[in-house]
């Protein structure tokens, strides 16, 4: 018995360890941008090459937090002397989930303004390059957690999103929602040129700003016109590669929310 709990003390030990590690790198790279971009990366290549080539065009050298992918091509990736200087790294030692930031050891060590994406998007080819800034300024006028990209919902394929929770009991209650419905439903028009809706942010692109940080985590504004993005596993006419969309769509069974029919 003392011996499991003094194995269970040292585990906890060195997981703050690790954990200050990642952090104090994190704010070291953070350091050197007025508004430094992460991306939430696991096992999907194919989009996080994308949204990397995107960035760099704009001028800007992302910040990748890696949840323990276990992909080769990914890794092989990662060692690429070509990209290699095309983004900083910070790999973990476990999957912390698409909301790694909210961990302590990552949120505590990010500025007070960061953006945050998911890889799977594609940046609207007319936007300017200081658009931080201004999606910046939406957030202080709102006094807003998130200003982000809206959607194109004009090309979408018909998706269903598998809603869960759990019950007094554990048990899983859920239920199928479609995609567009949800989208309309959860968009209020609240400013024009651009187009501002008060609406709600998962981990698609967004600008954050901590000192206004709520509760609910998904409460935002997004922005319309050359801020609009598009989701590219979502599009109808955008072919994903098939093993690595096949390897997502297993890894997403288990959850009990995912969208589905990707």
């Amino acid at each position: 018995m003392i011996k499991i709990i003094l194995k269970n003390i040292s585990k906890f030990i060195n997981n703050k360890k690790i954990n200050y590690i990642y952090g104090k790198k994190l704010k070291k790279y953070s350091k050197r941008f007025k508004i430094p971009v992460i991306i939430c990366s696991y096992n999907r290549y194919h989009f996080l090459k994308k949204i990397i080539i995107q960035l760099n065009k704009l001028n800007i050298k992302p910040i990748i937090i890696d949840n323990n992918s276990k992909q080769k091509k990914i890794l092989n990736f990662y060692k690429n002397r070509k990209y290699k200087k095309k983004f900083y790294l910070i790999k973990l030692n476990k999957n912390y989930g698409p909301h790694v930031i909210y961990e302590n050891f990552i949120f505590n060590n990010l500025p007070r303004y960061f953006a945050y994406t998911d890889p799977d998007i594609e940046i609207n080819k007319n936007i300017k390059k200081n658009f931080l800034e201004i999606l910046k300024t939406y957030s202080e006028k709102y006094q807003i957690q998130k200003v982000g990209f809206a959607i194109d919902d004009r090309n979408l394929k018909d998706i269903k999103i598998r809603i869960g929770a759990r019950n007094k009991k554990n048990e899983i209650i859920e239920k199928i929602i479609s995609l567009k419905k949800t989208m309309k439903r959860n968009k209020k028009i609240i400013e024009s040129n651009p187009i501002v809706y008060k609406t709600k942010i998962d981990t698609t692109f967004a600008l954050y700003n901590k000192k206004y940080i709520k509760k609910n985590k998904l409460d935002a504004l997004s922005l319309g016109g050359e801020f609009t993005c598009k989701h590219l596993p979502w599009e109808k006419n955008y072919k994903l590669p098939k093993k690595e969309n096949a390897e997502y769509i297993n890894s997403k069974l288990k959850d009990i929310s995912a969208t589905i029919n990707q």
